[in-house]
């Protein structure tokens, strides 16, 4: 075989598989959600970036409370919702979720707080929960996929998203309830 055939096999052969790669890359990291798609599949659920006064990244994850139950972002459009990441090993989460607990029934007709823990088990995710009485709703971010996309540096690290699913203001540190409160009433008096 000459030199300039087998430079042109070569060529063949690596154009080849990069492009089975590509193939393989875009049908694993289907941007599409589980219900399109047919399949049950927990995670990211579209390409967004986070970015103020943008939509927020929508997901889907399991509960923390019952596996079978699984919960969608963009399924809680209709009321504010507060993404807050957690883990039971962050002592200022310890201190902030009863806060949380107490907001969350003072604005449960107009407010929804979703916990979100990164990459522990459920036991350990369910257990500071009960720990500090937080009943509000908390998924598994088993693999730290949301939490990458949503850009935690650190925990706690809380998320205000308005009724149309459009990020309103983040950041890390823990919240107390008069700053939770107060950052929920200016979110919800500029949705009128």
């Amino acid at each position: 075989m000459s030199k300039r055939s087998s430079t042109w096999v070569l060529v063949a052969v690596a154009a080849l598989a990069f492009s089975a790669a590509a193939v393989f890359s875009t049908w694993t990291a289907s941007s599409e959600p589980a219900s399109e798609t047919g399949k049950s599949r927990t995670g990211l659920l579209d390409q967004r970036q986070l970015a103020l006064d943008e939509p927020a990244p929508d997901f889907e994850l399991v509960s923390v409370r019952d596996e079978r139950k699984v919960i969608r972002l963009s399924d809680l459009r209709g009321k504010a919702v507060v993404v807050n990441f957690y883990a039971s090993w962050c002592g200022p989460c310890r201190q902030e979720l009863p806060d949380f607990e107490i907001v969350s029934h003072e604005f449960s007709d107009r407010v929804v707080i979703l916990a979100v823990n990164a990459q522990e088990s459920p036991a350990s995710a369910l257990g500071i929960l009960r720990d500090t009485g937080a009943t509000f709703p908390a998924v598994l971010d088993t693999n730290g996929e949301v939490a990458r996309r949503y850009g935690v540096r650190g925990m706690p690290s809380t998320y205000l998203l308005d009724a149309s699913g459009v990020v309103r203001k983040f950041g890390p540190g823990a919240l107390d309830a008069d700053t939770l409160r107060t950052e929920l009433r200016t979110i919800l008096a500029n949705a009128r």
